[in-house]
C-alpha cells in the first residue's frame, strides 16, 4: 500500500509539474497576444488620428467658400498648382526617357513637345523663373530634332535635372 502512495505522489507532483509549465506558456503566450495588440490599437489609433485630421481639413475647406478665398490663399493654391503642374511634366519627360530606350517612336516626341508648353507657360506664371524655363526650350528642341532624324542617343536626363532644380527652388508652395 505505501509503494501506491507513493506513486500516487509522484504522479501529482508531476502533474502538478505540468500544470505549472503549461501555465507558464499560456502566460507567455498571453503576452504575446497582448503585445500584438497594442500595437494594432496604436496603429489603430493613428490612422483614426489621420482619418479625423483629414475629415477636420475637408470640413474646413468646404466651410470656406470658393469666392471668399482672399488674394493670397489664391495666389497660394495657383503656386501649388502650377508646381504640381510642373512637376507632372518632369515626370512626362521620365516617361518619354524610358519610351526612347525602349520603344522609340513618335510617342516620346509627342510628350516632349506637350511638355514644352507647360515649362513655357509656367515661366509666364513664375516671372522669376522664367528666363531659367525658357532656358530649357533649346535643350528639348535639339533632343526632338535629334530623335526625329533617328538619332535615339541624346538624353532628356539634364532638362530633368534642371526641372529637378526648379521644383526644389520652388518648394510646391
Amino acid at each position: 500500500m505505501k509503494l501506491f502512495w507513493q506513486t500516487v505522489a509522484v504522479s501529482v507532483v508531476l502533474l502538478l509539474f505540468a500544470l505549472i509549465w503549461e501555465l507558464r506558456l499560456t502566460r507567455l503566450q498571453l503576452q504575446s497576444v497582448q503585445e500584438q495588440l497594442q500595437t494594432e490599437l496604436l496603429t489603430l489609433k493613428q490612422s483614426l488620428n489621420n482619418h479625423q485630421k483629414a475629415s477636420v481639413e475637408a470640413i474646413t475647406s468646404a466651410a470656406v467658400p470658393a469666392k471668399e478665398m482672399n488674394d493670397r490663399e489664391k495666389a497660394k493654391e495657383e503656386k501649388r498648382r502650377i508646381y504640381q503642374s510642373l512637376n507632372t511634366a518632369k515626370n512626362q519627360l521620365q516617361t518619354a526617357e524610358q519610351q526612347r530606350q525602349s520603344s522609340p517612336g513618335e510617342e516620346p516626341i509627342k510628350t516632349v513637345l506637350a511638355v514644352k508648353e507647360t515649362v513655357w507657360k509656367t515661366g509666364d506664371v513664375w516671372t522669376h523663373e522664367q528666363a531659367f524655363l525658357r532656358g530649357l526650350m533649346a535643350p528639348m528642341d535639339a533632343v526632338i530634332e535629334k530623335w526625329k532624324a533617328g538619332d535615339w542617343s541624346a538624353s532628356l536626363v539634364p532638362v530633368m535635372d534642371q526641372l529637378q532644380q526648379v521644383l526644389a527652388r520652388n518648394n510646391g508652395t
